[in-house]
């Protein structure tokens, strides 16, 4: 059971480190969708993919040694382990400091759920702001057709009008 708790306590910790890592990158990220910076936007989403890849084998990880730790009439019966489960079965010094880290972890998390909320709203509105620019520049160029000796839009007479659909 030690060597098990131990494992469990680093893995713990490891993707603490991890979520961390991820909620800075969440940051610089929100950092450059506000200054729109593509490139920079697009490395940080990379790096981001890398991060919960490594996150997804922590977890993993983390699954598997839970199991091993839980009693034989527990293991695989159900298919939520609550941490009350785990720490049933280990001595109270060592589950206080599970306790910590977990507890840490779900800070953790939920602050990167945040954020990373905020971040995804501003690029739904960077997304929106970027169509609205791409439909206009069409438009203007699907009225024009042709182009001027320099290579700018030929802009010539335009018919304004206007149809009332109330009637």
């Amino acid at each position: 059971m030690p060597g098990a708790l131990g494992a469990l306590l680093d893995v713990l910790e490891r993707q603490a480190e991890r979520h961390e890592a991820l909620l800075e990158l969440v940051r610089r990220k929100r950092e450059a969708i506000r200054t729109a910076r593509i490139d920079d936007i697009v490395a940080l989403c990379a790096e981001e993919q890398r991060q919960v890849v490594a996150l997804n084998t922590l977890e993993e990880q983390r699954l598997d040694i839970v199991e091993r730790m839980l009693p034989p009439e527990q293991a695989g019966a159900a298919p939520v382990v609550r941490l009350a489960d785990v720490l049933s079965g280990v001595d109270p010094v060592h589950a206080a400091e599970l306790q910590r880290r977990a507890e840490s972890l779900r800070l953790s998390m939920e602050q990167l759920k945040g954020e990373s909320s905020v971040v995804n709203a501003a690029a739904q509105t960077l997304a929106r702001h970027l169509a609205g620019l791409m439909q206009t520049v069409q438009t203007a160029l699907s009225q024009v057709g042709v182009y001027e000796r320099r290579g700018r839009i030929a802009l010539g007479a335009r018919l304004e009008s206007c149809v009332d659909v109330t009637s």
